[in-house]
This record gives structure tokens, sequence and C-alpha cells, in this order.
């Protein structure tokens, strides 16, 4: 038990800690689209690469993905809170919590496949000087563990709870036609 509070008060941290980057990352979308295409050349990135003022719509689109991105990880954060909140409560074996956990893996595959196909795509589309930036960001976000496994794992999981929910309602009708019987 003492265990899964800590790991509830980590995730809520964690989630805050999301949520509160939001606004920087709402900033610096908001500060690319106040620049006019003539105007790109001198907006920096991070590192120090300049952007080419062809790729203006291509960028703005990237940015719109990573923080639907950001925001559908966070989401994915929120379920894995609330299945530990109904551990915490002893409610271990349920559908809600399989289904917690089936959203999740589908949120965290579906991400981590629609941010790894869009950055192909920059890769292709883009200098090399954009893909330095988009391939920072592809470290952060699609890490294996952050993406394509955890959310394999979560369906698993949501899966097991589903089949062991149907056991143990299997085990109480059981145990009822016992109770009949004698």
């Amino acid at each position: 038990m003492k265990a899964l509070r800590i790991l509830n008060a980590l995730l809520t941290l964690y989630i805050i800690q999301l949520v509160l980057i939001i606004p920087m990352l709402m900033f610096a979308f908001s500060s690319i689209l106040k620049f006019e295409k003539n105007d790109m050349q001198a907006f920096k990135f991070i590192n120090e690469a300049n952007l080419v003022k062809d790729n203006f719509l291509l960028i703005c689109i990237y940015f719109a993905i990573c923080i639907v991105s950001y925001v559908v990880n966070i989401y994915g954060f929120i379920l894995i809170r609330k299945c530990v909140t109904n551990f915490i409560k002893l409610d271990l074996f349920s559908l809600q919590n399989a289904s917690y956990f089936i959203k999740s893996g589908w949120l965290f595959i579906g991400n981590f496949l629609v941010v790894k196909l869009f950055t192909i795509f920059m890769a292709i589309d883009l200098s090399s000087t954009i893909n330095k930036f988009s391939f920072q960001f592809e470290d952060f976000i699609l890490n294996p563990f952050n993406g394509l496994i955890i959310g394999i794992l979560f369906l698993v999981i949501g899966k097991v709870f589903k089949i062991a929910f149907y056991q143990k309602q299997e085990n109480i009708n059981l145990k009822q036609e016992n109770e009949l019987t004698i």
C-alpha cells in the first residue's frame, strides 16, 4: 500500500509538471505564428538552426502535432493515475481498471505512430537543420519506453485485468451454486 501511495503521489506530481509546461509550448507555437514568412530565417531554435521560410506551414503543423501529442500523453498518465487510485481502494480486478489500461495503451501506441510517421515525413521534406530539432523531440517523446513498448504493455495488462474480472465473476457464481446445492 505504501508503494501505491508513493506511485500515486509521483504520478500526480508528474502530471502537474506536464500540465505546467503546456503554456510554454503554446507560447513557442504562438511566437512562430507571429513571424511573417520573410522573417522566418531570423527565428532561431534551441540548437541555433535557421528555419527555411518555405517550410512555414509544415513547421506549424509539426508544432501543432507536438502539442496534441503532449496532451495525449498527459491524458494517458491521468488514466494510469486513476488505476493506481483504484488499487489503493483495493478495487483491483474491475472492468474499469481494464478499460483504463486498454485506453492508455492505445493512446501511447497511437501517439507513438502519429509522431513517428510525421517525423519521418519531416526528415524527408525538410532540410538537415530542421531534422536536428525534430530528432531531439523524437528522442524525448518517441523513446520506445515512452511509446510503443509501454502501450503494448498496458494493452496486455488491460486484457489480463479483464480476464481476471471474468474469472472472479465465475468464481462468485460457482460459490453461489455450491451454497444452493448444499
